[in-house]
This record gives structure tokens, sequence and C-alpha cells, in this order.
């Protein structure tokens, strides 16, 4: 492959400029100029494009073939870094997160295969507070075309918008399933950041396996704070919540891995469930008692928590 088909145009336009100049200046090649300087150049190019975003380096044309997905994951990124501004967390671009292991070109191929999945970028684990106010700012800002959160009717203590009525120590506890069982590839730094597909609607989300019915050692579920993540971003673009509770029975994905109760005289394993509460208008978050869903499926006992496996793809 030639150096015109790998590098974006930009670059090569500086590093015609620098040569142009350096022949302008009579520094022909025998007198030094020739590569040292030309790849000079070069680098002062790439650092520059790099800098301010240019093709090729934060763009995701170099990593995705078809224009459409490449198009549908440029929108959802910008709007990614919107929602996490929110809570004041700089989201990396995504050369940034190419670099810490993200493959944007797999998840493209993967997004042409499951047209009914979608883009998710988030920190794999993020503290309580910080969600609350991710979801706040969404709640609250007016410029949503129809914002689903309505702050008359919310529970939520931590944020409006956001309803996780859990006892304390458990969401530590969730946050660390969660990094211990997590298979894809995560960024360095302050905030783990990861990407992956979950699906688009209710439908595919409840035809995924029960949770307690799948090998304890594939129970690898969205993580809360993307499935969160996911949820608000579908507010801003106008497209309904996710929802999966049904009258007569507890109906929601797992978006922890298990976990230990704080309490000393509780030996059960618990995960975090979570869903849309339409009624409330809030995303609401709360634990469910494993180790009973497993005794009450092995004794055949109504239960009346349905957890479904929450699959991300990537």
């Amino acid at each position: 492959m030639s150096m015109t088909e790998i590098l974006p145009p930009e670059i090569l336009t500086a590093a015609g400029n620098a040569w142009d100049k350096a022949h302008e200046r009579q520094e022909t090649a025998s007198q030094g100029f020739g590569s040292a300087a030309l790849f000079g150049a070069l680098d002062g190019a790439v650092s520059e494009a790099m800098e301010r975003g240019g093709v090729g380096f934060n763009g995701l044309e170099n990593r995705i073939a078809n224009p459409e997905i490449r198009e549908l994951f440029e929108r959802d990124l910008e709007d990614y870094e919107t929602i996490f501004a929110g809570a004041g967390i700089d989201m990396p671009t995504p050369a940034e997160l190419a670099r810490g292991g993200i493959d944007f070109g797999r998840l493209a191929e993967l997004k042409e295969k499951l047209p009914d999945h979608d883009l998710v970028v988030a920190p794999l684990t993020l503290p309580l507070d910080t969600l609350g106010q991710l979801v706040s700012t969404v709640a609250q800002d007016e410029t949503v075309a129809e914002n689903p959160f309505k702050a008359d009717y919310s529970r939520a203590e931590k944020g409006k918008g956001l309803y996780v009525p859990i006892p304390d120590g458990m969401w530590d506890r969730a946050m660390a399933s969660i990094t211990q069982s997590w298979r894809l590839p995560t960024t360095d730094g302050e905030y783990k950041w990861t990407a992956f597909l979950l699906p688009n609607n209710s439908e595919t989300l409840g035809d995924s396996p029960s949770y307690i019915k799948v090998a304890q050692k594939d129970r690898i579920t969205a993580p809360a704070p993307g499935y969160i993540a996911y949820q608000v971003h579908r507010a801003r673009m106008g497209m309904p919540l996710l929802k999966l509770h049904h009258r007569s029975k507890r109906v929601a994905p797992a978006v922890s891995g298990e976990f230990n109760s704080p309490y000393a005289d509780d030996h059960d394993t618990y995960a975090l469930i979570a869903d849309w509460d339409g009624f409330y208008s809030e995303i609401y978050v709360v634990t469910a008692n494993i180790s009973l869903l497993e005794s009450q499926n092995q004794s055949n006992a109504r239960s009346f928590v349905d957890v479904r496996l929450c699959a991300p793809v990537g």
C-alpha cells in the first residue's frame, strides 16, 4: 500500500507544502532537507491533525467502510460525548478509544449483521452520584423534544430521572462485580471506557435468555453505567426507552455481575437489575436476589421477578 493510500489527505497536503517551502528556500535534499525534514513535517502535521480531530485520526473514516454505519456511529459518539459532559466527564476521542483497544471496525461489522442493536460507549463503572447527575442533566434539558423524564412524578433522590433504592454498600460491590467479570476491551485512565452493542428494542431485549438459566461463567451482562447512558441516549434521540416490565411479573435485564451482601448475616448473592418506569418517568435500578431465584427455579416455585441476560455484543 502506498503512502497516499495510508495517510489522510490533509497530512499529504501538509507534507507537500513543507517540501515546497523547503525548495523555495533552496534547501535541497543534498543540503540536508531530504527525509529528515520531510518526516519532521509529517510528524508536525500528524500532531496538528490529532489535536484538532482531523480526518483519519479522531474520525472513523479509516476504520469503518460502510458510510451509513459510520455516519450513525459518529452521531452516537457525539451524543455520548454530550451526555457525559453533563456529568463533568470528558469522553475520549474515537482515536483515543481505538488506541485503548476499542475496535470500531469490528463493532460496525457487527452492527451490519445485527441491525436490531445499537452502539453504547461508556465508562465500565461510575459512582452512583455521577450517574444521577448525568441523568438529571438530561431530564432537565428543555431542548430535548418530548423529554420522557417528568419531574412531577420522579421518586429519584440521587438525581431526577434515576431511582436507585438499594442498601448502602451494594453499589460499590456491584461495580466491583462488573470489573471482575467484564471481557471486552477497556481503556486505561481514570475512567475505564468500553464500547459494545445492545438490543435497540424491547422485543429483542425481551427475547434474551433467563439470567439464572445461563451457566454462571457465561453470565456476562451490560454494565449499569452503559445501560443507563444508552437509555438517556434514546431519550435525547427521541426514541422510546426500553421497557420490559409486565403487569403480573417484573421482567428486567441484569446490569451487573453477582455480588455478596454487605451484611454479615446475609449469605445470598445479588445482581443489579434495571428498567424504565413509565408511570414515575424514571430509570430504576434495584437488586435481585439471585440465590433466591435459583432456589425457586430448582423447586419450580413461582417467581415474581424474571431477570434477563442483557448480553453486550462486541
